[in-house]
């Protein structure tokens, strides 16, 4: 699949688990994390990130939440997403995934994404 979206050379740069323990109430994002963008950590624009549900992607144990790229927003800091914060037009597009064990989300380097906390 990943041939198809970049190109016939791929390589994996990164890979890490996320691991969400339900009912966490530990700092800073209690559970879940906060929108951001991916961009800042990939080495090359021919670039993409792919998430694989492990255990499955519910509404109870935090669900990713993306903005396209249709909102046509900006490429935010890392830590601090500015001054242009994410408002209302942003969060007006936002969509809400969830996915079975083993299915893959993919996604921009620049597409801003977020997951919440994990209630189950």
């Amino acid at each position: 699949m990943l041939r198809e979206i970049l190109g016939k050379n791929i390589k994996l740069w990164f890979d890490h688990i996320y691991n969400k323990a339900s009912l966490n109430d530990d700092p800073p994002y209690r559970g879940a994390n906060r929108y951001h963008q991916d961009g800042f950590f990939h080495l090359s624009k021919r670039s993409v990130t792919c998430w694989i549900s492990l255990d499955g992607l519910t509404i109870e144990n935090g669900p990713f939440y993306y903005v396209t790229l249709e909102a046509d927003y900006p490429q935010f800091k890392f830590d601090d997403l500015g001054k242009k914060a994410i408002g209302y037009k942003e969060l007006s597009q936002e969509e809400r995934v969830t996915l079975n064990p083993g299915d893959a989300a993919f996604h921009d380097r620049w597409t801003l994404h977020a997951t919440g906390p994990n209630e189950s």
